[in-house]
Order: C-alpha cells, then sequence, then structure tokens
C-alpha cells in the first residue's frame, strides 16, 4: 500500500511541471527579448551621442576646409576632440560587435554596417586635414558614418514587438533626421559663408537638407504622441530658434548667396543655428532616455513574471507532495497503531488526532472506562451526602448572620439619607447667599462705574490741557469696557439687569453703534449696511451687549491691520440677520461644532476656561431673547458670526416720507462775564433730549487758534463733515457719515462738535459711555436747541433715578444711584469769561449749521440723498451727525480712500 501511495505522489507532481511547462517556457522568452532590446535601446543611446559629436565634427571640418584648410576663421578639429570622439566610436563599436541579434538579420545588418562604417572614420579624417577635397567632399565623406548610427534607431523601432510598442519610439528615426538635416544645414551654411559665396553647390545642398528636415518633422508630427510633440514645440523655442530660422529662410532661399547673405556675421549664423540643434539634440535624447527608462522597466517587469511563474510551480509541486505525504501518513498510522492495539487491547488505546481507522478500539476503551466509572460514581455519591448534611448546618448560620448585617446596614442607610438631606439644604442655603452676593457685587460694581464715568465725564468738561484731555478720553473709554464686564458678570450669575430697559423702540444703527462703542479696538469696525428698522426697547441692551462680544472676539482674533465688517439684513419673514465678519486665521471645523452647540444651547454648561467667557455671554443673552447665533467659515478667509434677530423683538422702521419740522434758533449770545450754558443734553441727567427726528446737524464752529493734540487710539478724531462745495449729489436725508468713515468716529455718546454743542439726539442705543471722537474747545455749549414738537423736559422732582432722562433712541440714561448705592457727587459747571471774537465764529458756525441743517431736512421731504466726497480732509473735527434719519439701506461708514 505503502508503494502506491509514493506512485500516486509523483504522477501528481509530474502532471503539476508538465502544465507549467509553457508558461515558464514564455516568460524566459519574454525576458530574452526584452533584454535584446535593452542591449539595442543603450547601443542606441551610444549611437546617437556618437552621431551628434561626428555631426559637429563634419561641421568644424567643411568650414575648416572652406577657409582653406586654415584656423584663420576659428574652425577646426582639435586633438582632444578627435580623442574624445574615437573613445565614443570604440566604445559603440565593442556594444555593436557584443549585441545578441538573436537571429534577427536587421539588427545584424545594421550592426555590421555600424562597425564597418566607424572603421573608415581615420580615413575621413585624414582626407579632411590634409587632402586635397573640397568642403563639400569634406562634408560628404562624414555622412555614410552618420547615417549608419542613426540607423540603429530605425532597427530599434523595427525591433519592437508588440507589447512594447510605443509611438515615440517609432517616431524617433523621423526625428533623428530632422537633427540630422538640421546639422547639415548648420555645417554647409556655415561652409559656404566661409567661403564667402563661392560655392553655390553647398548653398543647394542646403536647400535639399531644409526641404528634407520639414519633410521628415511632417512625418515626425505624424507618428509621434501628443505630449513629444508638446515637449518639441516647447523646447525648440526661443529667440535663439526665432533667429536661426530667420537666417535659415534668407539664407536657403536661392541657390547661391547673395549681397545681403555675405554681409552677414558667420560667427551669428553659426551660434544661431548651433543653439537650434542642441534643442533638437535635446528633445532626441530626451525620448532615447524615455525608451531606455520603459524597456528597462519591461525587463524588469519580464523577470518579476518569470520568478514569479516559477514560484507559483515550485509551490504547486511543494503543495502536491505536502497533501500526498499528509494523505499517505494520514492513511498508514492509524492502521498500524489499530494492528498493535487489537494485539494487546489493555490499557488505553494510541489514538491520533486525526484517526479515522480508530472507531473499533474506542468503543472497546469506552466500554472498561464506563465500568470503572460506575464504581467511582457511587463513592462519590455517599461522600457527597455526607458533605451535603454538614453544608446545610452552616449555610443556616450565614443566613442569620446576613439577617443581622442587613438590619444594620438599613439603619446606617437611613443616617446616611437624613445626613445627605441636611448637606442639600445648607448646600442650597450657601449657593443662594452666594449667587446673590455675586449678583449684589455686580450692581454694586455697575453703580461704581456709572459714577466713575460722571466723574471722568466732569473732569472732562473742565479740562483744557489736550494732553490730559486725551487721557481722560482713554479712561471714560475704559470704563465704559468695565461696565461691559460687569454686566457680562450679571449675566455668567443667571441675572439681569433691568435698570437700562426702555418701553420705546430703539434704531438698529444705535444698537449697533453702542456695540462697537464698548468694545477695545473700535476703529478697527466697519458698519457698511445696515437696515432702516428699530428693535424693542427692553431687548436693544442685550442685543447690543451680543453684538459687543462679537466684534470683541473678532478684532481679538484678526490681523490687527484687517477691518471687521459688521453688516445686517432685513428678511422677508421681519427677521433681521446681522453679520460680524472678520478676516484671522479661522477656526478649526471640530471647534467650530463645538462653539456652534454652545451658542445653540439655551442653557450652557460652565465654560471649561476664561478664554470662552464671551462666546458663553453670547449663547446665554441668545437664549435670552430667542436670538439665533451661528459661527460660519468663510471662502476668503476668517469667520463670520450671524446673528439672526427674530420677528418678535423687531419694530419696524419710521416712515421716511414723514415731514421733518422746522428749526428753531434762539439767541445763545451770552453776556460778556456770564456762565456758560449749562452742557449738553447728553450730559445732564434729567435733561430731555431733542428727538433725532426733528434736529438738524449740530453748527461747526470754526477751530480755534490754539494748537490741537493728536488723539490716541482711544480718542480718534472724526473726519470733517464736508461742505456744500464738496458734495458730488443730490442733499442727502442720511444723518450717518458716509461708507468708509471708521464707526468709532460715529458711535460716540459722548463725542461734540468742535463748536461745543453736542447733537441733540445722538446718544448710542445703549445708555453707555463710549469714546470721544475729539477733544472739546474752548467754545462752552449750548444747553439746548427748541425744536418743535420736542418732548417736554421734567422737572428735578418728576421721576426717580430711572427715570432722570432719556435718549432720543428711547433708552433712558444711566443715572447715579440707579443701583440703590448713594454717595454721587454733585454736577459742577464752568464759569469763565467768553472770549468775543470766538463768540463771533461760534454765531457764525450756528448759522451755517441752521443752513445745512434746512437744506438736509428739504433733502429727506424730497427722498434725494447727498454723498460726501470720500476719504478724510483736513480741517475742523465735526461732532458726530444725529442718527435719527436714516434710510433703509443707509451705509454707515465713509468709504475707505
Amino acid at each position: 500500500m505503502r508503494t502506491r501511495l509514493i506512485a500516486a505522489l509523483l504522477v501528481s507532481l509530474v502532471a503539476v511541471l508538465a502544465a507549467s511547462a509553457p508558461g515558464l517556457a514564455a516568460a524566459a522568452s519574454d525576458l530574452t527579448q526584452s533584454q535584446r532590446l535593452l542591449s539595442l535601446t543603450r547601443l542606441n543611446t551610444s549611437a546617437m551621442a556618437l552621431s551628434h559629436a561626428l555631426a559637429d565634427e563634419r561641421d568644424d571640418m567643411a568650414a575648416y576646409v572652406a577657409a582653406g584648410r586654415t584656423t584663420a576663421s576659428g574652425h577646426g578639429v582639435s586633438e582632444d576632440e578627435r580623442a574624445g570622439v574615437d573613445r565614443q566610436a570604440q566604445e559603440v563599436e565593442q556594444a555593436a560587435a557584443a549585441l545578441d541579434t538573436g537571429g534577427s538579420a536587421d539588427l545584424a545588418r545594421t550592426t555590421a554596417t555600424v562597425r564597418q562604417e566607424l572603421a573608415t572614420l581615420p580615413s575621413v579624417r585624414r582626407s579632411g586635414l590634409s587632402g586635397t577635397g573640397s568642403a563639400r567632399d569634406a562634408f560628404d565623406a562624414y555622412t555614410p558614418v552618420i547615417s549608419a548610427l542613426d540607423a540603429v534607431g530605425g532597427a530599434l523601432a523595427r525591433a519592437l514587438p508588440s507589447r512594447a510598442a510605443d509611438p515615440d519610439t517609432s517616431a524617433e528615426p523621423a526625428l533623428g533626421t530632422v537633427v540630422q538635416q538640421a546639422s547639415a544645414e548648420h555645417g554647409l551654411l556655415v561652409a559656404a559663408l566661409t567661403a564667402g559665396g563661392a560655392s553655390s553647390a553647398l548653398v543647394a545642398e542646403a536647400q535639399q537638407a531644409r526641404v528634407a528636415e520639414q519633410a521628415a518633422y511632417a512625418q515626425f508630427a505624424a507618428t509621434a504622441s501628443p505630449n513629444a510633440r508638446t515637449q518639441y514645440t516647447q523646447t525648440v523655442t526661443g529667440t535663439d530658434v526665432t533667429t536661426a530660422e530667420d537666417y535659415l529662410r534668407q539664407l536657403t532661399d536661392a541657390p547661391y548667396l547673395s549681397a545681403a547673405d555675405n554681409r552677414l556675421k558667420t560667427s551669428d549664423v553659426d551660434a544661431a543655428l548651433a543653439a537650434r540643434i542642441d534643442r533638437m539634440r535635446a528633445v532626441q535624447s530626451s525620448l532615447a532616455a524615455a525608451d531606455t527608462t520603459r524597456l528597462t522597466s519591461l525587463h524588469a517587469d519580464d523577470m518579476t513574471a518569470l520568478e514569479l511563474r516559477v514560484a507559483l510551480v515550485a509551490l504547486c509541486g511543494l503543495l502536491v507532495v505536502a497533501a500526498g505525504v499528509q494523505s499517505s501518513r494520514s492513511v498508514v498510522r492509524p492502521l498500524a497503531r489499530l494492528r498493535r492495539y487489537a494485539s494487546a487491547p489493555a490499557g488505553p488505546a494510541p489514538l491520533g488526532s486525526r484517526d479515522e481507522f480508530a472507531d473499533v478500539a474506542r468503543d472497546v476503551e469506552r466500554l472498561a472506562q464506563d465500568a470503572a466509572l460506575l464504581r467511582e460514581q457511587s463513592a462519590e455519591q455517599t461522600r457527597e451526602r455526607d458533605r451535603l448534611i454538614g453544608v446545610r448546618a452552616q449555610t443556616a448560620a450565614e443566613r442569620e448572620e446576613m439577617r443581622r448585617e442587613h438590619a444594620a446596614l438599613a439603619a446606617q442607610h437611613a443616617e446616611l439619607l437624613a445626613e445627605r438631606d441636611e448637606l442639600l439644604a445648607a448646600a442650597r442655603r450657601n449657593h443662594g447667599a452666594a449667587h446673590a452676593t455675586f449678583v449684589n457685587l455686580s450692581l454694586r460694581t455697575l453703580a461704581l462705574v456709572e459714577r466713575q464715568l460722571a466723574l471722568i465725564e466732569g473732569l472732562e468738561n473742565r479740562e483744557q490741557d489736550p494732553d490730559e484731555l486725551e487721557t481722560l478720553f482713554k479712561l471714560d473709554h475704559l470704563a465704559t469696557r468695565m461696565r461691559r464686564n460687569g454686566e457680562s458678570l450679571l449675566v455668567l450669575a443667571g441675572a439681569e439687569n433691568t435698570s437700562g430697559a426702555m418701553a420705546k423702540p430703539v434704531p438698529l444703527i444705535d444698537v449697533v453703534r453702542a456695540g462697537v462703542s464698548e468694545i477695545e479696538r473700535y476703529e478697527r469696525v466697519r458698519i457698511p449696511f445696515l437696515p432702516r428698522t428699530q428693535l424693542v426697547g427692553f431687548a436693544a441692551d442685550d442685543v447690543s451687549h451680543l453684538v459687543a462680544e462679537l466684534m470683541e472676539n473678532a478684532t481679538a482674533f484678526s490681523p490687527p491691520q484687517a477691518d471687521v465688517q459688521v453688516s445686517g439684513w432685513l428678511l422677508e419673514n421681519g427677521e433681521i440677520m446681522l453679520s460680524v465678519e472678520d478676516q484671522g486665521i479661522g477656526v478649526p471645523p471640530d471647534r467650530l461644532g463645538e462653539l456652534n452647540r454652545l451658542l445653540a444651547d439655551p442653557d450652557p454648561d460652565e465654560p471649561d476656561a476664561p478664554a470662552g467667557l464671551g462666546l458663553y455671554v453670547v449663547a446665554r443673552l441668545a437664549a435670552r431673547h430667542g436670538v439665533r447665533v451661528q459661527l460660519r467659515e468663510q471662502k476668503q478667509g476668517g469667520v463670520a458670526a450671524v446673528v439672526v434677530v427674530p420677528r418678535s423683538l423687531v419694530v419696524g422702521s419710521a416712515d421716511p416720507d414723514a415731514p421733518v419740522p422746522d428749526l428753531i434758533m434762539p439767541d445763545v449770545t451770552p453776556a460778556v462775564g456770564t456762565e456758560d450754558p449749562a452742557p449738553a443734553a447728553s450730559t445732564a441727567p434729567g435733561h430731555a433730549t431733542i428727538p433725532a427726528q426733528a434736529q438738524a446737524p449740530a453748527p461747526q464752529a470754526p477751530r480755534p487758534s490754539a494748537p490741537r493734540p493728536q488723539p490716541g487710539p482711544a480718542a480718534r478724531p472724526a473726519p470733517p463733515a464736508p461742505s456744500a462745495g464738496d458734495r458730488i449729489g443730490p442733499p442727502t436725508t442720511s444723518g450717518t457719515p458716509a461708507a468708509g468713515v471708521p464707526a468709532a468716529h460715529v458711535l460716540d455718546e459722548h463725542a461734540r462738535p468742535p463748536g461745543g454743542a453736542a447733537p441733540a439726539g445722538r446718544e448710542p442705543t445703549r445708555p453707555r459711555h463710549g469714546r470721544h471722537a475729539a477733544p472739546r474747545p474752548d467754545v462752552p455749549p449750548v444747553d439746548s436747541l427748541p425744536v418743535a414738537d420736542a418732548p417736554p423736559t421734567q422737572g428735578p422732582g418728576a421721576a426717580g433715578p430711572a427715570d432722570a432722562g432719556a435718549y432720543a433712541t428711547g433708552l433712558p440714561k444711566r443715572v447715579p444711584r440707579a443701583s440703590g448705592l448713594t454717595g454721587e457727587p454733585p454736577a459742577r459747571q464752568r464759569v469763565r469769561p467768553v472770549d468775543a471774537e470766538a463768540l463771533r465764529r461760534r454765531l457764525g458756525g450756528f448759522a451755517q449749521g441752521l443752513r445745512d441743517g434746512r437744506r438736509d431736512a428739504e433733502a429727506e421731504a424730497t427722498g434725494t440723498v447727498e454723498l460726501p466726497l470720500p476719504g478724510p480732509m483736513p480741517g475742523p473735527v465735526p461732532g458726530p451727525r444725529t442718527t435719527g434719519d436714516r434710510s433703509d439701506s443707509e451705509p454707515s461708514e465713509e468709504a475707505r480712500g
């Protein structure tokens, strides 16, 4: 049986080898063929380089002979050049002799021709250097050698099998002809110019070479791939090539050289034609290198294919041998064990893991084991019964112990529950007390900041030193930001500051401007477009605070020189969409999603780090009024914060066609030596301001003769208001500056024109202290302007601190002790004599302002718009204009020039 198994194994192995023999033979044949092609392409590369060198030597030799076999013209072949060519010729001859032609008559004939022609090279040189032949004879003597070398490329193209066929390889012989004929043109024309045009035969042959070159290029363009044609077109180009083409057209237009042709410098023609030939040769060498790379890869692929087939055949043989051996062992060994166990069945049966013939032995063994097992089970059951009796008694004792422990644990659990309830009650009491203390301290801080702002404002009204006044402006802005931080603390504490709530609607432009006035880098904010609409008074404070936090975030995370754009649109459903866009580096997508989830959460968790407090405040404020806030990545870079104000908070806009009441200019001339009038309505608590819709722009007073200080970042002056001669359109109805003026110029709550009178109704929407647009001059301010239909002023005892006054937009003014604290310093007035000259200038400014106000009122009534000239102009710095009269598409900044 063992013999039969071995015979079956050998037959299987022979069948595997016989089946794989044709594939191995084909792979070996492909490998031999690719090796022959690789050697041939290397011979072609060497022959190409030698052909280029011999062509250059031919051209120099023809010029040398044409010059009378002297080097006076600079032509000739040196010993070093001939030695280099000889080395290349020897290498090509050796490669051609060693090439395996594989029985191809074409390859054998081509290599034999190359070797024969290379053997004639020394005699060709001798005849050119010391013979008596002409330049054309010297030129023609080199042609058979060069043609034999160029024929190697054609033999390579014809020897390629179908699996290695390539259009560029097929087009290489045509390209070689193009290069060869271009080199012939170069040598013949240079020799003709060197000979002085005496030999017309050289020019005629150059004409023929030109025609042959063009025909060969047409063949190359028809057979080469688009990449090869593109490479040729992009390489054979440039100024040198254009110049060479011009020379060729001029020199080959006739079979002789004209007088104009003889006047050409031979060196220039030589250099231009040589540069053109070098570019052609570069393309030819590149294609030959590509052939070498491609055939090398083909040879490697054939080698890999042969190796894989050999490995596959070996693997199949090993699998056949392994399977046969394993099958034989699985049959022979179990039979031998069964035979031995049958002779001596005592003891365990010797069974293997895959014993197919041990069923009988296993059954006998199983019977003996079953008998022994029954005896052991009987003894084991007796022992188990005794053990269970002892376990039953032990279990009863443990159960009693567990009952007692359960009662103790129940009592301890009740005590822990009572202790937990006491701790929770104490924690709630402590949390309530801490929360109340936190809110109380925040309110006290806000009240102190309000008092601080009042004191700073008083100092500003009395200060005359420009440097000190600039410092006070910076303190004013700093206190305004402190107040916003205090209100943020109230938001974080979950409390609402209702002292500034209003019942009247507030224009959206004032809400946004108030927000800009509360950020650190306010001068970088631009407001190109906002709709003419209003928000409900009770939500104006929180919306302005929300926008301020977004603008603070945008200016902090964008380049210092970049602007932050704040725009707004009135949607079709009545909602308002605001966009705060920066030009920063953006936010990673995962972080952006995390921030949007925070903004969409009506009750966000406490922030992990202080850096996220701003967006946490935004989320709380948005949830308070149903405002939707989302951060979006911009394509041009940066982040855009989109705020959608619900329809319930939008009141609408005033009627743009409403008539403007006439202004009444009172006599404000003070007597000499009398006290200045009271400050403007924006600084006097309890004083009713002039409505924005009924007030003309503040008159512009002449600039004082004293030099004015250069304001810092916190007190940057606004650009001057354009005069009537500077306007380029119809009268404007907008009370806001033109597009491009920084937001810092239009959102200052305390800004006053140089004339000293604060424009009534200029207060921002939020009752906050903003930045000062310019230092106040020495001209005393006007208390107020009587205007038709203006609301009556209240007496000092008409209302409490919360009702002390209101801005023109409807929001109440913050007054000292609004939070219940006392100790506000009394307001002080400045008393100084009035300069008569300054008074005359002031009255002239009032008259000019009155004329401008009437013109603006007429323009608003007619619905026309007047655009100021873009860009700041030198001159006096006017105060901000009123914000009551705006169009629906009002630009709030002047175009930056």
